[in-house]
């Protein structure tokens, strides 16, 4: 019997392993506990970008994703318009 791959991802830097190939946002960051009122980015070396809840992602080892506040307009904003990790 053959086993699942297991994919090794990180969210806000602590990591996660899943056998899902695919997964949305809200899967994430349920698998990272996560808090729903949280914007989840995909961070591809010195940039973001948003992440739709229910937006299918391929997943791949190594995958990277900060996990941002709804509340915290500032910080939100700034990530969600220059797309760049602070």
């Amino acid at each position: 019997m053959q086993s699942m791959p297991q994919f090794e991802i990180f969210v806000d830097n602590k990591r996660y392993v899943t056998d899902a190939e695919q997964m949305t946002a809200d899967q994430i960051k349920q698998l990272a506990g996560v808090p729903s009122n949280y914007e989840l980015f995909s961070v591809h070396e010195k940039n973001m970008e948003p992440i739709g809840p229910t937006q299918i992602l391929p997943i791949k080892n190594g995958d990277r994703f900060r996990a941002v506040h709804r509340s915290t307009p500032e910080e939100y904003n700034d990530l969600y318009q220059k797309q760049r990790i602070l």
